[in-house]
C-alpha cells in the first residue's frame, strides 16, 4: 500500500506541475468518475527535421513532421491508462498484447482545420523502450498554408464510460505554427 500512495502522490504532483490549468476547470465540471486526465506535448518528428528530433517545439516548417505524445491518467485510480508504465517496463508486452490492452480506447489529435490523427500506444524510443505512451505524427504538406492553428487531444473509453480532453494554453506561442519551408 505504501508504494501505491507514493505513486498517487507523484501523479498528483506531475498533474499540478504540467497540466494546463484550464484542464482542471473542465475536470471540475465533469463527474470525476467519468473523466480522464491527459498530459501531452508536441515534438519534432524524425522526417525532415529542422532541429533536434523529439525536442519540444510549436514551430514547424512545411515538409516537417509533427509528433504528438500523451499520457492518460484515470483520476479514480491514479493509474496510467491502459496500464501503469512501471508494469510495462518490466513485462515488455508484445504488439498483440498492447493492442489487446488498448482495445476500445480511442485517442485522437484534432486540428482546427478538421483533420484528425488517431494515436497509438507503444514503447518509446523503439529500440530502448524506456517509456510507454500514446503518440501519432503528421508530415506537414509542403504546400500547406502557413500560420498558427489550434489543436487538441481527446480520449474516449466507452467500455468504462470515461472521456477526457487536453489542449495547450490559449497563447499564440503554444499553438501549432507552420512556417514556410
Amino acid at each position: 500500500m505504501g508504494l501505491q500512495h507514493l505513486y498517487r502522490f507523484v501523479v498528483l504532483v506531475f498533474l499540478l506541475a504540467f497540466v494546463p490549468m484550464n484542464l482542471f476547470a473542465d475536470v471540475q465540471q465533469a463527474d470525476a468518475e467519468q473523466s480522464l486526465v491527459l498530459a501531452a506535448d508536441m515534438v519534432r518528428g524524425h522526417e525532415n527535421p529542422m532541429g533536434p528530433v523529439c525536442a519540444l517545439t510549436s514551430r514547424y516548417r512545411q515538409g516537417e513532421m509533427v509528433t504528438w505524445r500523451a499520457r492518460i491518467i484515470d483520476p479514480g485510480t491514479g493509474k496510467a491508462v491502459p496500464v501503469p508504465v512501471e508494469e510495462l517496463l518490466v513485462k515488455h508486452p508484445s504488439k498483440e498484447d498492447l493492442a489487446a490492452m488498448t482495445k476500445g480506447i480511442s485517442v485522437v489529435v484534432r486540428l482546427s482545420d478538421g483533420q484528425t490523427f488517431p494515436m497509438h500506444f507503444g514503447p518509446h524510443p523503439p529500440k530502448e523502450k524506456t517509456d510507454y505512451f500514446w503518440s501519432t505524427s503528421w508530415v506537414i504538406p509542403k504546400n500547406y498554408p502557413t500560420g498558427s492553428m489550434d489543436y487538441w487531444i481527446t480520449v474516449d473509453w466507452p467500455t468504462k464510460g470515461k472521456k477526457g480532453r487536453w489542449s495547450p494554453f490559449n497563447v499564440g506561442i503554444s499553438k501549432l505554427t507552420i512556417e514556410p519551408e
